[in-house]
Order: C-alpha cells, then structure tokens, then sequence
C-alpha cells in the first residue's frame, strides 16, 4: 500500500531508488496515462487511446501496453522494451503533494519497493542538495503538473467536435483464441476529415491537431502488441 509523504533531507537522506524496470515496482499494468506533447514519441512505439476517468467521466489519453488487465507486453528481463518510457512510468516513486494550498512539493512513496538504503540512485549529495537524478525526478513531475492544467481543455475540444468514440479492436491471438478491448476509445477518422474549415483551423491553433494526428498514426501499433502477445504467448508454453 502507498504511503507518500514529503520528501526531504532530514529524513530521507540515505534513501536510494532502484530504476530498473519490474512488475513488483506497479509496472505491469494495461496502460499509463500520457499527455499531449509526448504523443510524438509514444506513437512510435504504442497505441494511443482513451479512458474515461471514474470521478470526473472526463477522457483522458493512455498509452496502450496490454491486451488485458495487469499485462505490460513492453517488460523485457526487467527493462522497458520501446524507445519512450512515459513520464508517468518514470515518476515513481514520486508526486507532487502540498503543503499548503499554493505550496507544491515531492513527495515519496515511502513503502514503495523501489525505495532501497543500499542499492540505487541517491537522491541528496552530502551537504543536502539534490543530485541529478532528483533533479531530473522534480523536473519530470512539475512537467507532468503543468501538463495537468491543459489536458481538459484538449480533451474537451475533441469531444465537442465529436471526434472521440468507442474502439472496436479484436484479434486472432494464435492459439484459436480471440482477444477483444472493451472500456477503450479513440479518434474517428471519418468524422475529422469531415469537418469544416474553421473547425479544422481551430484544432490548429490550439495545438491540437499534431496530436490528433499522432493518435492516428499511433494505431498500427495494435498489429505490433497483438505479436508481442504471441510470443509472450509462445514463452509460456515452452516454459
């Protein structure tokens, strides 16, 4: 179970991370969110969909990992198997917490198994100032932060214009049987090419056209997890 609490030097001044990449860190999960402006580097590697959340029944983007739940195909021998990790996988342990109603913070996961007094990356030098490493954890989160404040906006545009709708995915899986997505949503070609000039311009200028664009491209990446899913498939039989 999580337990985040402030981080800082005095108490947290021989605490390490481990980086490496496994299931009992919380990495063996179907998706991870992901923002607008990693959609470049994400495409690349994995289809970009959509969740509604529960509490506000707001879209939100996700990179695609599994074909079920508690499944990441891109674990490889405890290494992330893709050119991009997303920023919410390279997060943890970490959040962003408060202090006060303005006053941002890093708080850690303290009971998180990537937290080691041994092994592992330091987070404070000895006279008490960041190391890199927790350097570039605090530049992560506040990038994830300020990412936060624009994607309702985003996804609220592409809802107005109706271009989100239910995926309809299904796959011959190898062994005879058919694997199909539910709870997943995506954008509607059809709908966005048919959309007028000053709709087209707004997508634009809100900078929400490249991203759409890169959801598109996104999706042949179905055909390459369904075949990590085979052979992943393959292993454990042989195995």
């Amino acid at each position: 179970m999580s337990k985040y609490i402030p981080l800082s030097f005095q108490e947290h001044s021989k605490v390490r991370i481990l980086t490496d990449h496994r299931g009992e860190y919380g990495e063996e999960k179907m998706f991870a969110p992901i923002f607008p402006h990693e959609f470049r580097r994400v495409q690349a590697d994995m289809p970009i969909v959509f969740i509604r959340e529960q509490k506000s029944a707001r879209y939100r983007p996700v990179a695609l990992l599994g074909l079920e739940r508690g499944e990441n195909l891109y674990l490889n021998n405890n290494k992330w198997d893709a050119q991009y990790i997303p920023l919410s996988v390279r997060m943890s342990p970490f959040i962003i917490g408060r202090r006060s109603h303005n006053d941002l913070s890093v708080h850690i996961d303290i009971e998180s198994k990537r937290v080691s007094y041994k092994f592992g990356e330091k987070l404070f030098d000895d006279s008490g100032g960041q190391t890199s490493f927790l350097a570039n954890i605090v530049s992560i989160l506040y990038e994830i932060h300020e990412s936060e404040q624009s994607l309702p906006m985003f996804c609220a545009i592409l809802e107005e214009l109706k271009l989100i709708e239910p995926l309809t995915f299904r796959a011959e899986l190898g062994d005879g049987t058919e694997g199909e997505l539910i709870g997943f949503s995506t954008i509607v070609e059809e709908r966005l090419e048919e959309l007028d000039e000053e709709s087209l311009f707004r997508l634009s200028r809100s900078g929400t056209l490249l991203p759409i664009f890169m959801i598109l491209a996104s999706t042949a990446n179905f055909v390459r997890l369904v075949e990590r899913k085979k052979i992943l498939m393959v292993t454990d039989e042989i195995q």
